[in-house]
């Protein structure tokens, strides 16, 4: 249904039709078209594989930057979010939903592990505290050799470079 649109210039007034106006393709509307997609594909993705909060965030984020909305607002309600404004919800809901998404894959990767897995060690929970303490006392004791090895052999280099610095300065 077209619309009839009242266009007044230098005190000429003209009546045309809003579907005979030529549109106006940007690169905005390019991008906004794209990113609006993007988002929304990637809110129904986070709906699966991440959090419901970051999916919403993402279709939120979408349905801010999808034109067929901004039109609808634009002409039925007479309101619309300046560039700058889309730019910053944008940013701070995909912000948030990065949140939500990291913090509910951190939970879900731990709580899906033994115990062993989470500490990064062996599995501990079946043993009493003091056999704790050994299997500890057995990690140090088979430690220790080979930190010291490690420290002899820095010691050493020190020792050989601090020797080469000192037969510099002696042909200096």
């Amino acid at each position: 249904m077209a619309k009839e649109i009242k266009i007044e210039h230098k005190g000429t007034v003209k009546h045309i039709l809003e579907d005979d106006r030529a549109k106006k393709i940007t690169v905005r509307l390019i991008l906004a078209w794209i990113f609006s997609i993007v988002f929304i594909l990637a809110g129904l993705g986070s709906f699966v594989n991440a959090s419901i909060g970051s999916g919403v965030c993402f279709l939120l984020a979408g349905l801010v930057l999808f034109p067929p909305i901004d039109k609808a607002l634009r002409n039925n309600y007479n309101f619309y979010f300046s560039s700058w404004l889309k730019f910053f919800i944008v940013l701070i809901l995909i912000i948030v939903a990065g949140s939500l998404a990291v913090s509910h894959n951190v939970a879900n990767s731990y709580s899906n592990k033994p115990v062993s897995d989470v500490a990064g060690g062996s599995d501990v929970s079946g043993i009493a505290p003091r056999q704790q303490v050994n299997t500890l006392k057995q990690m140090q004791k088979m430690l220790l050799p080979k930190v010291r090895a490690w420290q002899i052999r820095l010691h050493k280099r020190k020792h050989l470079q601090t020797n080469i610095q000192l037969k510099i300065m002696e042909q200096l």
